[in-house]
């Protein structure tokens, strides 16, 4: 049992002054004025609790890669972002070519598996894939080519793979509507993304039951003109659609405060999933940075082509995007909330048990001192990561 006493607690609609959180085994027992129980108790007067924050769409850091052979490297990686304030993650895999289930694709799916089971530090919640079913348009590689969505192909990618809880995919590629139809049955998450759909493609997706979008401005058709009329794109399309919730990337960076600040206005705390889409660079420093093979510069937690044309990826962590909502955009702190843990945690279906400070949900906490560092990290009801002056 763990007691967190004398704490500011962010609910998703209040915060609770001077508030008890008590943990029992996994999971939150109780939240609210501290009812005298003795165990082991931390006292945190002046830090705020949040509930952990889950990155839905992540993809290594401090050095690590996910889609490796190594389980290790996957636990030392999850271990990095969990010191951030990622209690659980969604490992995502860039797919850019056909699927196939050669040798090295074996070892990385048992990998994961591996990693998975091993339950140690933050949450694996299943696999992320980011294509290969996109637009050439709209590319993870240069000369990304056009996959068709094969059903020989993903079927047996995901008998094979560990759990698939969410698939990007652009609902204009060949076979993508037929594939969309068997991850929904399958209770996979479709989101839409890498794309140069409009409405037309983005309609029948949504009536089918879609309702995510990947990284809104990143990678999607916006408003373009036709015989001279102006036609709307993905990005319109996930603004309009009032069920459709949205990835947002909010290192200050790929997005700058005026278009975060303009999305949360528009879909609200309740429909905006904050994600790092972080890589392995997560935790370097700004400056030059060599980047799979490409030459680059990270800035506010972004990875800058060498020419500064166009970012090559994410190296942000949670709790420096929690900061940028709070402190640079001024996002109410109970909706940085909701969009850094409650919004992810439903956008997968585990509303019921992530992403909230109450009795019954998973005992993941994180303590923020006013300057929103983070101070402690609890993962299951045990302590991660502690301020050696909490202890003083």
């Amino acid at each position: 049992m763990l007691k967190l006493s004398h704490c500011r607690a962010v609910t998703p609609f209040r915060i609770l002054e001077d508030a008890c959180i008590l943990c029992e085994g996994e999971q939150i027992l109780r939240v609210g004025p501290d009812d005298g129980t003795e165990c082991p108790t931390l006292d945190l007067s002046g830090l705020l609790v949040t509930p952990g924050f889950v990155d839905a769409h992540v993809h290594g850091g401090g050095g690590c890669e996910f889609w490796t052979d190594d389980p290790q490297e996957i636990l030392r990686g999850a271990a990095f972002l969990a010191r951030h304030g990622t209690t659980a993650l969604l490992p995502s895999v860039n797919y850019a070519r056909q699927m196939d289930l050669d040798q090295p694709t074996r070892a990385k799916l048992s990998a994961m598996h591996q990693a998975m089971e091993a339950r140690q530090g933050p949450e694996l919640l299943g696999l992320h894939l980011e294509g290969p079913h996109i637009a050439p348009s709209y590319p993870m590689i240069p000369d990304q080519p056009l996959n068709p969505a094969l059903p020989e192909r993903y079927l047996a990618f995901l008998d094979q793979a560990p759990p698939v809880l969410k698939w990007t995919v652009a609902p204009e590629v060949e076979g993508v509507p037929e594939l969309i139809r068997v991850l929904l049955e399958r209770g996979i998450h479709v989101s839409l993304g890498h794309s140069d759909c409009g409405m037309e493609d983005i309609y029948p997706a949504y009536e089918a039951g879609v309702r995510q979008v990947t990284h809104i401005y990143s990678g999607m058709s916006s408003v373009r003109r036709v015989n001279g009329r102006r036609l709307p794109g993905l990005l319109e399309g996930a603004l309009l659609l009032d069920e459709m919730t949205v990835e947002l990337i909010a290192n200050g960076a790929h997005l700058p405060p005026e278009l975060i600040r303009l999305v949360w206005q528009t879909k609200g705390p309740q429909h905006i999933c904050v994600v790092s889409d972080g890589t392995a660079a997560t935790g370097n420093p700004d400056g030059f940075i060599l980047y799979r093979g490409q030459e680059g510069w990270i800035e506010d937690g972004a990875i800058l082509r060498a020419d500064r044309t166009g970012f090559l990826g994410s190296a942000v962590t949670t709790e420096a995007m929690f900061q940028n909502l709070v402190q640079r955009v001024g996002i109410p702190l109970a909706d940085a909330v909701r969009m850094c843990a409650t919004t992810p945690a439903r956008s997968l279906g585990l509303g019921g048990r992530k992403g909230v400070l109450a009795p019954g949900f998973d005992g993941d906490l994180l303590a923020f001192d006013p300057q929103l560092t983070i101070r402690l990290v609890v993962i299951r009801g045990e302590i991660f990561y502690c301020d050696p002056a909490l202890h003083s």
